[in-house]
């Protein structure tokens, strides 16, 4: 089995990968500081469906940078941005914003 990690643009039939991915990440960072709840509510399947419902508006938007790293057509990582024309709080112009990376606990510290 090829377990060599490849990088591509974010594609629809993502979202479920993705939105379970994000929840794993969150229990693994988060389980010390926040409660049991938190992590049942992000894994209850009406919050995955809105999630995959509304993937294609905020992860596939024009001004959007995604891209995600998987082996064997399994995510194992995204990282995702927004390129924007100007930031009026900061009067900055043609900047673009790292939003979030996550990586599967499994992958993490491998360099």
């Amino acid at each position: 089995m090829n377990n060599e990690i490849k990088i591509r643009k974010v594609k629809a039939e993502d979202a479920e990968q993705w939105s379970k991915l994000q929840n794993l990440v969150w229990r693994y960072a988060y389980k010390d500081l926040l409660p049991e709840s938190v992590f049942v509510e992000r894994e209850k399947p009406e919050r995955i469906a809105k999630i995959i419902a509304g993937f294609a508006k905020h992860q596939l938007a024009e001004d959007r940078i995604c891209y995600v790293a998987e082996v064997n057509t399994r995510l194992i990582g995204y990282v995702s941005g927004i390129v924007k024309s100007e930031y009026e709080h900061f009067g900055i112009k043609n900047y673009a914003d790292l939003q979030a990376i996550y990586i599967h606990p499994n992958y993490q510290h491998c360099g």
